[in-house]
This record gives C-alpha cells, sequence and structure tokens, in this order.
C-alpha cells in the first residue's frame, strides 16, 4: 500500500485560535482534509498544553469552555516545481525555509534572493542550510580538556 507523505508548516496564532498552513505543495491536499487532519487533534490536545504553561493565568484567567481552531492556508507562498513535487523532497526544504521567515517576522515567505524560480530553490535553499550548519559546526578540536 502506497502512503502519502509530504511536509508542511502550521503556524498556530493563539491570540484567535486560527492556524495558518504553509504549504509548498497547495494541489496534495484540500482545505476539507487539513481541516479534518488538524482540528480534531488541536481541540482535543491544545487546552492541557495550555493548562500545564500557565497560559489562562498569563492572561487573567479567561479560560473558554471550548476552543474552537479555524484553519486557513497561506496561499502567497511559493510553491514546489516539477511534476513529481513530493517525491523529490523539497516539501521539507520549503518548511525550512517557511520556518526561517516566519522566525525573522518577514511578511510572506519568499524565495531565496537571486533564486529565479522554484525549481531552483530546493537546490538553492539547500546550499544555503548546508553552508549555515557548516559555519556553526563544533569539531573535536574545538573541546578543551578541562584537567
Amino acid at each position: 500500500m502506497c502512503q502519502r507523505s509530504h511536509w508542511i508548516l502550521i503556524e498556530l496564532q493563539l491570540s484567535s485560535f486560527k492556524v495558518v498552513v504553509y504549504d509548498s505543495y497547495n494541489g496534495y491536499t484540500t482545505d476539507k482534509e487539513l481541516e479534518e487532519l488538524i482540528v480534531p487533534k488541536l481541540e482535543q490536545h491544545l487546552p492541557t498544553y495550555l493548562h500545564a504553561i500557565r497560559y489562562w493565568e498569563m492572561l487573567g484567567n479567561k479560560n473558554p469552555q471550548t476552543i474552537h481552531i479555524k484553519v486557513s492556508r497561506e496561499k502567497s507562498v511559493p510553491q514546489q516545481a516539477g511534476s513529481d513535487k513530493v517525491s523529490r523532497g523539497d516539501c521539507g526544504v520549503f518548511v525550512c525555509m517557511f520556518m526561517e521567515h516566519l522566525c525573522l517576522k518577514h511578511e510572506k515567505p519568499k524565495l531565496p534572493l537571486g533564486v529565479p524560480n522554484s525549481a531552483a530553490a530546493g537546490l538553492a535553499y539547500r546550499h544555503y542550510m548546508a553552508g549555515v550548519i557548516y559555519s556553526r559546526r563544533i569539531l573535536p578540536s574545538d573541546f578543551k580538556d578541562p584537567n
């Protein structure tokens, strides 16, 4: 049996309980499938997690009786290219790209500078990530013996 496999990034906005989906292959799942996948699990488990971190106490104990999650897909994100988008494996790379843009508080994820199209984006961003990882490496020679 062939099992579908695809990575997406979801951003949960706690103030509104809105989930924003960043998907580099919008044709892979429908909006209804995303809702069926995301909403029941979040509505079931999120109250427990928020209680554990004392989220409601920090808000002045405004704990709602129920949580209603709304899901929307960010349609303006770059899309993978090629006829076999998922098996090429770029979805994980695009998730990393989207996460970096969110962490750096950019407005919307976009292709890396100098990349002409989404076909080259997966390779360009892999190269970028390898450079970041390599530049921050810790080699055995960097460790000093405390004795």
